[in-house]
C-alpha cells in the first residue's frame, strides 16, 4: 500500500455524501485547436457559477490578473463586481512578482464595495514566488488548476482544472487562504492563523463524467507554509509515481529536471526513471515553449530513456496572429493507471514545490481517472503532438 491515496478508498463516503459533496473536471481549450472535450465545462462557466452561489464571501487566489476586452474574463470580472455589490466580501489575492505589470485590474477590484485586494511577496520568506491558483465560495464551493485570472486561459491555452462542492475539503482550503492572506497583510512578526489538519473527502463524480464516487485530498508546497506533516505535494506526487503499476501520464507547461543551479531534481527524476525501469508505460506531454535552449537538452535526454515517451504539444497560431504568452499546455497533472491522478498548480521544476506556494489536489477512484486518462489520450493522439526527438536541433518557439 504505497500509494498516496490508499486511504481513500477505506473511507466511508457516506459521511461526506451529501447534495453539495461534487466533483467536476473542468477545462480551457485554445480556440481553433480542435481539443474540445463534450462532457467538460469550460473554466470560465465554472467560475461564473461558482461566484454566482457566493452569499457571504468570494477568496480568489491568483498569480496575477490580465484581461484584454472583449475576453471570456469580462463577464467573469463583472460576476465578481456583481457579487460585491450584492454583500458579498471579495479578497483577491496575487503575486506580488507581477504587481507592476498588471495593477490594472487589481485597482478595479478596490473600487468595488467591501472588496480588498493583497499582493504575496514570498521572496524574503522562502526565497519563491505565490503561483498558486483557485477559488473559494463561502469555504464550500472551489476551483483549483492551472487557469490564471487571465483571458488568455480561458480562451488560448490549454488548462484544467477540477470543481470541488464540499464543505470539508472548502474549509481546508479557505483557511489556507486565510494563512497566506495574514502573510501578505500582517506586519512581520505576527503570526499566521494555523490551520487545520487536512484529510480525505469522499465525493460524488458529476454525472456528465461518469459518476461514481471519488476521493479528494488536498495538498500545498512549499514545505512548512501552512501545512503540517504529510500534506506536502511532492512526496504525495512520488508516492503516485511509485504506485503506478502499468501506466503513467502526464503534462506540465515546463519540465526541468535539471536545476538552474545544475544540481538534478532528483525526487521526480528518480521517481519517473523507476517507473520506467520496472516496466511502466511513461508518456509527458510538455509545451513546446520547452523548445527554448535552456529546456530542451533535458527534455531530450529524457526522451533517451526506455521506458519513457515525451512529446511536445504544438498548439497553432490564432488566425487572429500571435498572441504573447498563448497558444500552449498549461496544466499540470500525473495519472497512474487510470484509478489515482494529481492535478495541480506547479510546473515540473524543482522551485516550484520546494520554495514556491502551489496548490494540489489528489484524487482516488476509477470513474475521475479514466475521465482524465481519456483527456490525456485525446491531447496524445491530437495532430498538435510531435514526438520528442533526442538528436533534433528544433527552432525555439516564440513565446512573449
Amino acid at each position: 500500500m504505497s500509494r498516496p491515496l490508499v486511504l481513500l478508498s477505506l473511507l466511508v463516503l457516506g459521511g461526506c455524501a451529501h447534495d453539495r459533496a461534487h466533483l467536476t473536471l473542468v477545462e480551457s481549450v485554445p480556440v481553433e485547436a480542435g481539443l474540445d472535450s463534450a462532457d467538460l465545462p469550460s473554466t470560465d462557466e465554472a467560475w461564473l457559477e461558482l461566484i454566482a452561489g457566493a452569499e457571504r464571501q468570494l477568496d480568489v487566489c491568483q498569480f496575477y490578473a490580465s484581461d484584454e476586452p472583449p475576453s471570456r474574463l469580462g463577464p467573469v470580472l463583472a460576476a465578481l463586481e456583481a457579487a460585491a455589490e450584492r454583500g458579498v466580501r471579495v479578497r483577491l489575492l496575487l503575486s506580488e512578482a507581477f504587481h507592476a505589470t498588471y495593477p490594472e485590474i487589481a485597482a478595479r477590484v478596490e473600487t468595488w464595495p467591501g472588496a480588498s485586494v493583497a499582493w504575496l511577496d514570498l521572496e524574503p520568506v522562502t526565497g519563491g514566488i505565490h503561483h498558486a491558483k483557485y477559488l473559494v465560495a463561502d469555504g464550500r464551493d472551489t476551483y483549483i488548476g492551472s487557469a490564471n485570472l487571465d483571458w488568455r486561459a480561458l480562451e488560448h491555452i490549454v488548462e484544467l482544472g477540477v470543481r470541488i462542492e464540499d464543505p470539508g475539503f472548502g474549509g481546508e482550503l479557505a483557511a489556507l487562504f486565510d494563512h497566506d492572506w495574514h502573510v501578505a497583510t500582517a506586519p512581520l512578526g505576527v503570526e499566521a492563523p494555523s490551520a487545520p489538519a487536512r484529510r480525505s473527502h469522499g465525493l460524488t463524480v458529476a454525472p456528465a463524467q461518469g459518476g461514481g464516487e471519488a476521493g479528494v485530498r488536498l495538498v500545498t508546497s512549499p514545505p512548512g507554509l501552512g501545512s503540517g506533516p504529510g500534506e506536502d505535494d511532492l512526496p504525495h506526487l512520488v508516492a503516485l509515481i511509485d504506485g503506478a503499476r502499468e501506466e503513467l501520464r502526464a503534462t506540465t507547461l515546463t519540465l526541468r529536471l535539471l536545476g538552474r543551479d545544475g544540481r538534478p531534481f532528483e525526487a521526480l527524476r528518480d521517481a519517473l526513471l523507476r517507473a520506467a525501469a520496472r516496466g511502466v508505460r511513461v508518456r509527458l506531454l510538455v509545451s513546446d515553449w520547452n523548445t527554448r535552449p535552456w529546456l530542451v537538452g533535458g527534455v531530450q535526454d529524457l526522451a533517451r530513456t526506455e521506458g519513457l515517451e515525451v512529446a511536445f504539444l504544438a498548439v497553432p497560431e490564432h488566425s487572429g496572429g500571435h498572441i504573447p504568452f498563448a497558444r500552449t499546455l498549461h496544466a499540470k497533472t500525473f495519472i497512474a493507471d487510470e484509478d489515482e491522478a494529481w492535478i495541480g498548480s506547479s510546473n515540473l521544476e524543482e522551485g516550484y514545490f520546494t520554495r514556491s506556494r502551489n496548490v494540489g489536489v489528489l484524487m482516488s477512484g476509477s470513474t475521475t481517472g479514466a475521465r482524465l486518462a481519456r483527456w490525456f489520450d485525446a491531447l496524445w493522439s491530437s495532430p498538435h503532438r510531435v514526438s520528442v526527438d533526442p538528436d533534433a536541433t528544433y527552432p525555439v518557439r516564440k513565446v512573449d
